[in-house]
């Protein structure tokens, strides 16, 4: 597969010192830090260059994900081994960075314009799928674009009950169970409340049953298989004071779980009539309140069938030899005004495509097909605590990586993930093999920052002092000196540094002093050497809080902290002509 979208035009590779010169003297950045030398505790274009797996290229190669341009030389100048930045790891990724930074035209889209591989795409605004859309469908021969757009008259369709495992014309599975399960979790968000755990819990109990009832009487091809049909059975009656018709339904199931000897079935529905009525009024209720959006027709009728499924992201990737990889993209829209209410859409469908790509794919024992994709499928999930708690996610931190699929979630604070995941919001940079900061305008981040940059080695200062003094033997000390006695002569000192200048007072600076003195009989000649080890911050809360616009902060695993450009697509000239303009902003 060709790496790079450049190399249709030209064979790039023969102008690599143009390309380096055009990094160098068109994106070079740099902020205004006094201390030069704090700029060389930072990884330099050279060395990312050179090391066994690089991070630095001439241009996009297409396969790793894109993270902005490297130009950073000695002391802060530009390098002549400038470059394009790129995650060459199968680990996750994370941006933290406020609204309008810059995180969908420096980082989501120009993703979606080089990389080759397969992309899920959150599409809170549309502005993705009109800008990159039409140049992912013809990016190879064989790409397929897919948008799911609920609130548009122009969607493909999806059925969240097709990820459901059953036998094929019904009737229950070993996964059958477990797949209702983690549906209705995705369905059914908490509430974020403690005092609501238990109502939460059995809501999710009720949504369970009714999905198990739902595709274990209906086979795969039955028009019956669908969420109107479980929006039918939840709201039967529509009376919370009149629990008749919802509790006849829970009758039926019960029997029907006797019928065909499905315990889970069975166990939950006589858990729900085993309830005091007013318990159940209040626990029906709590369902039917997160479930109220799939009474639009406009949700129903664009998941009334699927027209594609999550498994072809890694499918059309393991094409035969003869035809190559091609990669499949889907973006999930719901307009801002709808995204409070239909976040459990994006959840849904967010974490059933995660936990789909887990499994065996239908095309592995098909000759002549790959096993594997030859990049990993990549989720763009924009305004990612925007979903609320992503137990998949959270959890697929974890393995997801194992299976092909790379993550980059993108929020505007570590409060952000901190106010949903509590102590656990750690586990998204610690699983995070490249985590990019730019933009940070609050404390906490900017604090966190700070302590990941760490500080710059240490600075040696010399001070040599030259003068007769009264003694009355021969002394050899090391460490801290005195002599008693009169002294004459003149001192001078002369300073050494093999880091950057201290001649100043700064907290963030810290050093020990120590001497060495030789004396000789009553009149003597003594040098006197000291040593001052002084320790800068590479940058403080405040310097990250300053950091120009264009700039951005990245952690890469194993490697020293980088500072580089980004890159705007609008601003990068080759991409000129294959993108197009946002209809809807």
């Amino acid at each position: 597969m060709t790496a790079s979208l450049f190399q249709s035009k030209t064979n790039v590779e023969q102008y690599a010192d143009l390309w380096r010169d055009y990094w160098q003297t068109r994106w070079h950045r740099t902020p205004d830090w006094r201390e030069t030398q704090r700029f060389n505790a930072l990884l330099g274009a050279s060395e990312a260059r050179s090391e066994a797996s690089p991070l630095v290229y001439d241009y996009p190669q297409g396969k790793r994900p894109f993270l902005g341009v490297l130009s950073m030389g000695e002391d802060g100048a530009p390098s002549q081994d400038a470059g394009v930045l790129e995650f060459p790891d199968a680990g996750h990724l994370l941006t933290i960075a406020p609204t309008r930074t810059g995180k969908g035209v420096s980082q989501i889209i120009p993703n979606l314009l080089f990389y080759a591989g397969s992309a899920f795409v959150i599409d809170i605004k549309g502005e993705n799928y009109d800008i990159t859309g039409e140049h992912r469908a013809q990016m190879f021969p064989g790409a397929k674009v897919i948008k799911f757009s609920p609130f548009e008259e122009q969607t493909d369709r999806y059925n969240p009950l097709d990820f459901v495992r059953t036998a094929d014309n019904g009737g229950p599975t070993p996964d059958t169970f477990e797949d209702c399960r983690l549906l209705a979790e995705m369905l059914l968000p908490k509430t974020g409340k403690s005092k609501d755990e238990y109502w939460d819990l059995e809501a999710r109990n009720i949504l369970t049953s009714i999905l198990m009832y739902v595709v274990c009487r209906n086979g795969y091809a039955s028009d019956a298989r669908t969420m109107r049909s479980v929006v039918d059975v939840l709201y039967v009656g529509d009376d919370e004071e009149d629990m008749t018709g919802i509790e006849r339904e829970f009758v039926t199931m019960q029997v029907y779980a006797e019928s065909i000897n499905y315990r889970p079935l069975h166990a939950l529905a006589t858990a729900f009539l085993g309830h005091h009525e007013k318990v159940a009024s209040s626990i029906l209720s709590t369902c039917r309140a997160g479930m109220q959006i799939w009474l639009s027709d406009r949700l129903l009728s664009a998941t009334d069938r699927s027209d594609f499924r999550f498994s072809d992201l890694k499918k059309s990737m393991c094409r035969p030899i003869d035809e190559g990889p091609a990669p499949t993209t889907i973006y999930v829209i719901i307009p801002p005004e709808y995204l409070n209410e239909y976040r459990s859409v994006l959840r849904m469908m967010t974490g059933l495509a995660a936990v789909e790509l887990t499994r065996v794919g239908d095309w592995v024992e098909e000759p002549g097909w790959r096993r594997k994709p030859p990049c990993s499928v990549l989720f763009l999930l924009d305004e990612f605590p925007a979903l609320g708690e992503m137990t998949p996610i959270a959890n697929g931190l974890a393995y997801l990586a194992g299976y092909g699929v790379q993550l980059w979630p993108f929020a505007q604070s570590i409060g952000q993930l901190k106010s949903i995941y509590g102590e656990a919001w750690q586990n998204f940079p610690a699983n995070a093999g490249a985590t990019s900061f730019f933009g940070v305008n609050d404390p906490d981040t900017a604090a966190y920052v700070e302590r990941l940059l760490g500080e710059t080695s240490e600075t040696l200062q010399h001070y040599y002092a030259r003068g007769y003094y009264n003694a009355g033997s021969i002394t050899d000390q090391t460490g801290q000196s005195s002599n008693t006695g009169s002294s004459s002569g003149s001192n001078s000192s002369n300073q050494y540094s093999s880091g950057f200048s201290t001649n100043r007072s700064d907290n963030n600076s810290s050093g020990t002093s120590s001497s060495r003195s030789r004396v000789t009989n009553l009149e003597h000649e003594a040098d006197r050497i000291n040593h001052r080890y002084t320790k800068w911050k590479i940058a403080t809360a405040s310097d990250v809080r300053a950091l120009p616009e264009e700039l951005q902060f990245v952690f890469i695993r194993n490697r020293r902290p980088i500072l580089a450009t980004k890159l705007p697509h609008y601003q990068f000239e080759l991409l000129e002509g294959l993108y197009s303009t946002w209809k809807r902003g």
